[in-house]
């Protein structure tokens, strides 16, 4: 298992010798091979991809979302600053034109809206967690409005994402989701480890940011979407293996054990 992960890395690196559009497609390739060997499964409910450009919001779990997101359509990506210094999964996202936010920085928000609107006027999708943290319960917290003046600014439709996972039993768990401070490594391990896990999505209508008066109404509108279709989810985290409640604790999540 650790040689297969070893050449599913060295193939991502590829990409960083090619082409941005070439590089997306091989970050889309290298994302299917990463979850096939996890064994984890991809469920969704709608379609992810389109023809004209969309901007994607989606509840933000882990750091597989993206790799998720990735192996439905080639998206660009919207990433925490942190995630530029990877040394690995770093170069390959710079490489495929990912987009990185500061979050606790207002000054730089400007210039993000920019780079996000740029992508979007040069024909890409664009995938970003507007509640720019990680939550590990579905439907997340409130939607961040600045992204959504993108949406304003390039007439382009707001596509909202629900993601949960779930054990083999049906049950929806937490245990993929992030734990405070953990390293990436540790984090897609303990997925790796995590048997009969499937990740769904489901896709709701677009939304035409024509209709909508303000970037906050938008915002509001979108994760809406998510909660109204959320009522069956507990209140708290789930499943969350023993060993792992002291890191919880740590980060702030609120657990319960099943």
């Amino acid at each position: 298992m650790a040689a297969a992960y070893s050449l599913i890395w060295c193939f991502g690196l590829l990409s960083i010798f090619c082409s941005q559009r070439a590089s997306t497609r091989l970050f889309q390739v290298w994302s299917r091979l990463w979850m096939k060997t996890t064994g984890a499964r991809v469920e969704i409910s709608g379609d992810l991809s389109s023809n004209t450009p969309i901007l994607l919001v989606a509840n933000h779990m882990s750091y597989f979302d993206m790799i998720i997101m990735m192996t439905a359509h080639p998206f660009v990506m919207v990433n925490a600053q942190e995630m530029r210094k990877h040394p690995l999964l770093g170069r390959i996202l710079r490489n495929t034109g990912a987009i990185f936010v500061t979050r606790e920085s207002l000054s730089s928000l400007r210039d993000f809206v920019a780079d996000v609107s740029a992508a979007l006027g040069r024909g890409n999708s664009v995938v970003v967690f507007p509640e720019g943290r990680i939550r590990c319960s579905a439907p997340g917290g409130p939607f961040a409005p600045a992204v959504m003046q993108a949406a304003i600014d390039t007439g382009v439709p707001v596509r909202p994402v629900l993601m949960w996972c779930e054990l083999a039993d049906g049950r929806p768990t937490s245990r993929a989701s992030w734990l405070g401070t953990e390293p990436l490594r540790h984090s897609l391990q303990r997925l790796q480890r995590i048997r009969g896990l499937t990740v769904k999505l489901r896709v709701f209508p677009d939304i035409d940011p024509a209709g909508v008066s303000n970037r906050n109404d938008l915002a509001r509108l979108a994760r809406a979407s998510l909660a109204a279709a959320s009522d069956h989810f507990p209140a708290t985290c789930i499943s969350i293996q023993p060993t792992d409640l002291l890191e919880a604790s740590v980060a702030g999540i609120e657990v319960a054990q099943p």
